[in-house]
């Protein structure tokens, strides 16, 4: 049986009239033709036409399929870092800083590619947009996309970076966090018009309370931030509701209070598991969406929320899709000690 077919991951290799194309990753869309040749798409940043087609020979095409889908592509690739939407410039960016101080270990030994966008300079969305392209181009060269603080420029970023996210999630099942310092307007004005068809959470409350690991969702915590099933932090953030159990990880069960910014007053008693709908840490993954997109609602850039998205980010690309529904029992007694 033929390792290609309609649909399948290729590597392009040995083309002697375009080798620019060699080494270069796309997907066959058309099956062979008489001559022996595949219809092959991939991405190809000449500032003239991105999307290139080209029809090549079996001897110049690898199958990439089992690597691609493989477990064994899990935790390998660069982290692809955009900024420069947010509310700080990106020379200024506390939430790019934060996470790269928090790991240097681990972002030296992946690698990071750095992308900035600046309204004062349009050609720096260009920049950001076909970044995110080169990413599609080489899915398996990339772990996964940080969008780091859309909070502000939603227009620029609907214009520059929304298509491809959209290519790099659903085509190429990558994996984007969006740590952001508002979560009311990107659910609005970015998550809605994006991923509005396979994603209902809506912004909540913002304010200051210790959220926990959500425990009926405690088998997917464990997939996605592996070890963190008991973690419990304080944070200040704009919160989630309509959040499905599945797609809620880390939540809180209390009220604002005027002064918790000061000094937390958590009872771990009175914050029941089943009532931590307030969602700072949410994840949808797998289904229509084919990838994986998560929300980290700390303003703050904290240390523990940058050790979770360190967590995801060394999971990815994520190879799993979410279970839907609770998993595990536990009694009131147990709960009320979480």
């Amino acid at each position: 049986m033929s390792d290609f077919h309609v649909g399948c991951y290729v590597k392009i290799k040995g083309l002697a009239s375009k080798p620019q194309y060699n080494g270069f990753t796309g997907r066959i869309f058309v099956e062979k033709n008489e001559d022996g040749r595949w219809g092959v798409e991939f991405f190809f940043l000449d500032r003239v036409n991105d999307r290139k087609t080209i029809l090549a020979k079996e001897c110049h095409l690898i199958s990439l399929n089992e690597i691609i889908n493989s477990p064994r592509q899990a935790s390998s690739g660069k982290v692809l870092l955009v900024d420069g939407f947010g509310m700080f410039s990106a020379e200024e960016s506390f939430m790019t800083k934060a996470l790269l101080g928090s790991d240097p270990a681990f972002f030296k030994d992946c690698g990071v590619v750095h992308v900035a966008f600046d309204s004062e300079k349009p050609e720096t969305g260009d920049m950001c947009e076909r970044a995110i392209l080169a990413a599609c181009a080489n899915p398996a060269d990339i772990r996964a996309i940080v969008v780091s603080d859309l909070s502000v420029a939603f227009e620029d970023a609907l214009q520059y970076i929304a298509h491809p996210l959209n290519v790099f999630t659903r085509k190429h099942h990558g994996t984007v966090l969006f740590p952001t310092t508002e979560g009311g307007r990107w659910c609005d004005e970015f998550l809605q018009p994006v991923f509005g068809d396979v994603v209902e959470w809506q912004c909540e409350s913002y304010y200051r309370a210790t959220h926990a690991a959500v425990k009926r969702n405690r088998s997917n915590v464990g997939k996605f931030f592996e070890g963190m099933q008991d973690l419990k932090f304080s944070v200040k953030g704009s919160m989630l509701r309509n959040v499905p159990t599945c797609e809620n990880f880390f939540a809180t069960s209390q009220d604002c209070k005027l002064f918790r910014a000061w000094a937390d007053d958590y009872e771990a008693a009175n914050d029941m598991d089943e009532e931590r709908n307030s969602v700072i840490v949410a994840v949808k993954s797998g289904g229509l969406l084919g990838g994986t997109i998560a929300y980290f609602g700390d303003v703050n850039a904290e240390p523990e929320s940058q050790r979770l998205m360190v967590k995801l980010l060394r999971k990815s690309p994520i190879c799993m899709s979410i279970l839907e529904g609770t998993s595990g029992s536990m009694d009131v007694a147990d709960e009320r000690n979480l």
